[in-house]
C-alpha cells in the first residue's frame, strides 16, 4: 500500500496581474523505503508542490484549487492546521535548500535540535540533549558535545546542512522531503551529503522526496523520477529509465544540457611562449587578519587565502581555477583585479606592473581586465536601466556622441544575445541568465584583453548554465579575449578551459593541459574532487567517503 498518495493536485498563485498555475493536476505514488527525485528547472514547480504537503505555502497568494494529498489514510491538504503542525516535522521531516538562513541565528545548535524532540516527544531537556547529541553524531558531525554550544555562523556550509538533516530525523519521520538541500554546496561536500542520505534511509527505512535541478544528483540517489516542467509532469518512471531512455524533449534537453566532454576549439599549444604571455602572477600572497572579528577568531591569527602562487595566462587562452570554497580562488581572482589589498607578490598585466599602481593608475589599467561577478543581481546597478549600466562602461572607455553610443549599447546587447529593444528595461525585469548576459555585455563595454568570471554559472539552471558556457566560449574566439574561469563545478571546467589549475588551502596544487589534470591527477586533492563528479548514470556514480581536510 502507497505511503504518500498525490492525486491530481493543482495549485494557483493569485495576484494583481492574474492567475498563474503552478502545480498542474500532478498525481504521484510513493511506496514506503522509496525513494522520489522530482527534477525541473526553476519555475518548474517542484518546491511548491513539497511545501504544500506541509502546509508551508503563503495563503494568499497561493492557493490550492484540486487535489488529495493522503498519508496514512489522512489528506494532509484538508488538515486543521493544528493536526498538520502535530505531523510537520515529526512524522514528515523538512531538509531546506539553504541552512544559514533555515537555522536560527539566535539558537545555539542544541538548543535547535532538540526542539522537535521537545515539542512532539515531550521527552524532558535533559534527555532530549543526550538524544541530540547522538543525532549529530549519526549525520557524520565529529565533536558533537562541542557542536551543541555553537551558533550556525561558526559552522561551515555543509556541517549546517548535516545539522539540518539530524533536526529533520530525530523524530524517526517516515517521510524525509529534501528541497534542494545540496545545490549550494562543493562537489566534495555534496557527495558525502548524498552519501549520508542513503545510508540513513537504508538504516532507518525512510521514504524521501528529494528534488533538485540537478540531473547528476538526482541520478545518484533516486528510485524513481518525476520530471517537470511549468506545473506539470512531463515524464516519470525509474531512474535507469528516465536517464538511459528518456522519452519527453524537455527531458532529453536537460539531459544534452549538462557540460560533458573537452573543451570544442582547443588552445594551440605554440602559442605557449613568453613572448605571448599576457597574465604573470609571481609569488602572490593575500593574507588577511582577523584579529578584530566579531565571530569568535583567535586573535591575530592570519587566514592566509592565497599563498605564494604563481602563475602565466598566455593571450588567447582559457586557464580554469578550481577548488572548494576557502580554497582561496575568488580571492585569487579579486587580487589580479586589485579589489583586495595583497601582502606580497607581483602581479603582471600586458608587462604592466599591477601591484605598485597609485589608484588613479589602477583605475585606468583596468580598462584591460574586467570581472564578471557570481551574482549579476547583486552587481548590477538596480537604479539604472540595461541603457544606462551598459552606456556608463562604454563612454568609460571612450568619448561618443548619443548616436554612437546608441549604436555600441545595441551591439553589446546581441553580442550577448539579448533583444535590444529591452534596453530601458531594470535587472529586476530579466530572468538570471539574462542579467549573467548583461553582466558580460558590461564587462565586453571597455574592450579589454582580460576577463575574469567568478563563478558565472553556478546560481542558473543547467539549460541557462549551457547557453552562458556557449556564449563565453563564442565571445572568447570572436573577441580574442583571455579568460580566467573560476568554478567548483569540475564538468564546467573540464569543458571551457584549456589549461586548468586546482586550488587547495591558498595554494596551487597541480596545473596542466585540462585533459592531462582529468585523466591523469597527480595531487590526492584532484582525485579526490573527481571522485566526487556526479554523473547521469545509476550505475557509474561513484561514492566518496570520510572528509576532505577543510582550510581553516
Amino acid at each position: 500500500m502507497a505511503l504518500l498518495k498525490v492525486d491530481d493536485l493543482t495549485i494557483s498563485f493569485h495576484s494583481r496581474t492574474g492567475v498563474l498555475k503552478a502545480v498542474d493536476s500532478v498525481s504521484f505514488e510513493l511506496d514506503p523505503g522509496q525513494t522520489l527525485g522530482i527534477v525541473g528547472e526553476s519555475g518548474s514547480g517542484k518546491s511548491v508542490l513539497c511545501y504544500s504537503l506541509l502546509g508551508l505555502l503563503p495563503s494568499p497568494p497561493a492557493r490550492i484549487e484540486n487535489g488529495h494529498a493522503m498519508f496514512n489514510g489522512m489528506d494532509l491538504l484538508a488538515l486543521p492546521k493544528n493536526r498538520l503542525r502535530a505531523i510537520r516535522g515529526n512524522r514528515i521531516g523538512m531538509v531546506f535548500q539553504d541552512p544559514m538562513t533555515s537555522l536560527n541565528p539566535y539558537l545555539s545548535i542544541g538548543n535547535q535540535v532538540i526542539e522537535p524532540l521537545c515539542l512532539h516527544r515531550m521527552v524532558s531537556r535533559k534527555s532530549a540533549w543526550t538524544m541530540a547529541i547522538q543525532a549529530l553524531e549519526e549525520v557524520g558531525l565529529n565533536h558533537p558535545v562541542r557542536l551543541m554550544d555553537h551558533y550556525p555562523h561558526q559552522l561551515s556550509g555543509g556541517m549546517r546542512q548535516r545539522v539540518m538533516i539530524a533536526m529533520a530525523l530525530i523524530n524517526k519521520p517516515e517521510i524525509l522531503i529534501a528541497d534542494e538541500p545540496t545545490t549550494a554546496l562543493d562537489v566534495t561536500i555534496q557527495a558525502q551529503i548524498l552519501e549520508l542520505i542513503r545510508k540513513l534511509q537504508r538504516e532507518k527505512n525512510i521514504t524521501v522526496i528529494f528534488v533538485s535541478h540537478d540531473l547528476g544528483v538526482i541520478a545518484g540517489i533516486a528510485d524513481l523520477v518525476l520530471v517537470m516542467q511549468q506545473g506539470r509532469i512531463v515524464e516519470h518512471g525509474t531512474a535507469n529509465g528516465i536517464f538511459q531512455h528518456p522519452q519527453h524533449p524537455y527531458t532529453r534537453n536537460l539531459l544534452a544540457s549538462i557540460p560533458a566532454g573537452t573543451k570544442p576549439h582547443g588552445y594551440d599549444a605554440a602559442n605557449r611562449n613568453q613572448a605571448n604571455v599576457l597574465l604573470s602572477v609571481q609569488h602572490l600572497k593575500t593574507w588577511y587578519n582577523d584579529d578584530d572579528s566579531l565571530l569568535g577568531g583567535r586573535a591575530d591569527h592570519t587566514v592566509k587565502a592565497v599563498d605564494d602562487v604563481t602563475f602565466e595566462v598566455y593571450r588567447g587562452e582559457t586557464l580554469g581555477l578550481v577548488g572548494e570554497s576557502g580554497s582561496g580562488k575568488s580571492t585569487l581572482g579579486r587580487s589580479i583585479m586589485r579589489l583586495v589589498e595583497i601582502h606580497d607578490g607581483a602581479i603582471t598585466l600586458n608587462n604592466q606592473d599591477l601591484a605598485g599602481l597609485t589608484p588613479r593608475q589602477l583605475k585606468l589599467a583596468r580598462h584591460n581586465m574586467q570581472m564578471v561577478f557570481q551574482d549579476p543581481y547583486a552587481s548590477l546597478n538596480p537604479r539604472m536601466t540595461i541603457f544606462d549600466t551598459l552606456a556608463e562602461a562604454a563612454r568609460i572607455r571612450d568619448r561618443m556622441s548619443d548616436k554612437d553610443l546608441m549604436i555600441e549599447v545595441l551591439r553589446l546587447m546581441n553580442d550577448v544575445g539579448l533583444d535590444p529593444g529591452q534596453i530601458r528595461k531594470y535587472p529586476h525585469e530579466f530572468s538570471g541568465g539574462q542579467r549573467q548576459r548583461i553582466a558580460i555585455a558590461r564587462a565586453l563595454a571597455l574592450k579589454p584583453r582580460l576577463i575574469i568570471a567568478d563563478e558565472p554559472v553556478s546560481a542558473l539552471d543547467v539549460t541557462i548554465q549551457s547557453q552562458i558556457l556557449e556564449l563565453l566560449l563564442d565571445l572568447v574566439r570572436k573577441h580574442g579575449l583571455t579568460m580566467i574561469f573560476v568554478s567548483h563545478d569540475l564538468s564546467v571546467i573540464r569543458y571551457i578551459s584549456d589549461r586548468t589549475a586546482v586550488m587547495y588551502q591558498g595554494r596551487i596544487v597541480e596545473l596542466d593541459e585540462t585533459e592531462i589534470v582529468f585523466n591523469h591527477p597527480k595531487h590526492p586533492y584532484t582525485q579526490t574532487l573527481l571522485s566526487a563528479i556526479s554523473i547521469t548514470d545509476p550505475a557509474g556514480q561513484i561514492r566518496i567517503r570520510g572528509e576532505v581536510t577543510a582550510p581553516a
